[in-house]
């Protein structure tokens, strides 16, 4: 080989190379992009520093799906406010110094509240009254006390029973009042087909195991219950789509959405989140160890699998894969049609 080809291969060499370098600087201005978040640990206790469980996180004025205690991920760098409402106690905040790749605690301390009680006028028994999306008290009594003042979003949930209207009351409480609140059911078969009532399940989460989700807890609100597994590259491109609506404030507290893999073993599963930190999901991840909820609850074979759930406790879409346009449209629909604005 003569001097002129070698220098025409060195030549294609550095050309090749300056090429690769500027494809990895490319990258690592967006890795970079992404480093800029941290985590926010919360907790909240009373004033004898007794932990407090299921307190409701609300992030710069925004409710989150999280309670007490959870840590928050994806928190941009700089102060942010959060807040913890919890029934039974005055609303805590405090600022937050977020810095990137480091989590924040937020210890917060909550006081009792002035008492007041919320009462479900002939209520089945059985029936679960839901404060802020968390389950309060069963029937029988009908009337709860210890809920405390304040401005509560309630619901109610009985099985088996779609949750007529109203399916979810805004209360103002003051001190000594109670608040009666006739909650009426119709019964519904339950299935995996718009129409029918949602199977309901209690499944844990890839954050900590032993914190768990219901699906008859976010009755009153609207619901998306997506099914994934680690490898689904459909599942993997329509996150986002999921998430941006998810994250709009405007459905701030009243749009949940439950991704549950029903497949893959929990080692797998349970890195997900952290192995795809690019899609920034902050909605819960859950996990079905027995694969119930996909072979005899929803009955599907293939992923992903979508169900939108309305305030009622009834399906009503039912997709495979789903756009970001589907998903805003059904959810603006149905906030439409139960009269549901958002919490900001």
């Amino acid at each position: 080989m003569n001097k002129t080809s070698n220098r025409k291969l060195i030549a294609i060499f550095l050309a090749s190379l300056v090429s690769l370098i500027s494809l990895f600087t490319i990258g690592c201005e967006i890795e970079a992009d992404e480093a800029s978040t941290g985590k926010i640990f919360v907790e909240l206790r009373d004033t004898g520093g007794a932990e407090l469980t299921g307190g409701r996180i609300w992030l710069d004025g925004v409710q989150t799906s999280q309670v007490t205690p959870d840590t928050l991920r994806q928190i941009g760098e700089g102060t942010h406010l959060i807040k913890v409402i919890k029934p039974g106690f005055l609303e805590a905040a405090m600022d937050v110094s977020v810095v990137a790749d480091q989590v924040a605690f937020a210890s917060l301390i909550a006081e009792t509240a002035p008492p007041a009680a919320i009462e479900l006028v002939d209520a089945l028994d059985g029936t679960v009254l839901l404060i802020n999306n968390s389950p309060f008290g069963v029937t029988p009594p009908t009337v709860f006390g210890g809920i405390g003042s304040g401005t509560w979003n309630v619901s109610a949930y009985l099985d088996g029973f779609a949750t007529a209207a109203p399916a979810r009351w805004t209360v103002t409480l003051v001190e000594g009042d109670t608040a009666r609140i006739n909650a009426q059911f119709v019964p519904l078969t339950v299935g995996p087909a718009p129409g029918m009532l949602a199977p309901v399940f209690d499944l844990p989460s890839d954050v900590d195991s032993s914190m768990h989700y219901r699906l008859q807890d976010y009755r009153g609100g609207i619901t998306l219950v997506s099914f994934f597994f680690y490898n689904c590259a459909p599942c993997y491109a329509e996150f986002p789509h999921i998430q941006s609506v998810y994250s709009d404030p405007a459905n701030a507290g009243i749009f949940q959405v439950l991704a549950v893999d029903a497949n893959d073993p929990w080692f797998f599963f349970s890195t997900y989140r952290e192995d795809h930190s690019e899609l920034g999901l902050t909605f819960p991840l859950l996990f079905d160890l027995t694969q119930h909820t996909r072979t005899q609850l929803y009955q599907f074979s293939t992923c992903p699998s979508n169900y939108v759930i309305d305030p009622t406790g009834m399906i009503r879409f039912a997709w495979g894969t789903l756009t970001e346009e589907q998903l805003r449209g059904a959810v603006d629909a149905l906030k439409t049609e139960f009269n549901l604005t958002g919490q900001n």
